[in-house]
């Protein structure tokens, strides 16, 4: 149990420090700290953050709307289950509509909007 412990704990560190050398090789590359900012100064900038009243004031705001609009999603999800389970075909006509959906490149329309 203790050696199971401590080598997942040591595989946790692994991977921790892989994906910094990674983020520091993508930083070199990138060459613009803008696109893709050093992990220390990240780092720097997450700790001035959590230090003040507004981040906390705009992280509660923000985790609201999640909230909001996550019980808003549910609520719509349920509903629409209930309809396509009552009428087949409207579930047929919102099976093709999602499958269309999940097709757009999300991570990369974001980006785009980043950079």
């Amino acid at each position: 149990m203790q050696n199971s412990i401590a080598r997942s704990a040591l595989q946790t560190l692994a991977a921790i420090a892989v994906l910094i050398g990674i983020w520091g090789v993508a930083y070199l590359a990138a060459g613009n700290e803008l696109l893709l900012p050093s992990f220390f100064d990240c780092v720097k900038a997450a700790g001035q953050a959590l230090g003040q009243k507004s981040f906390w004031i705009g992280f509660s705001s923000t985790l609201l709307r999640v909230l909001i609009a996550f019980l808003i999603s549910a609520s719509l999800a349920v509903v629409f289950a209930v309809i396509s389970y009552l009428l087949p075909v409207f579930g047929g006509i919102f099976s093709k509509i999602t499958a269309a959906i999940r097709t757009l490149p999300t991570l990369a329309i974001t980006l785009i909007l980043l950079v």
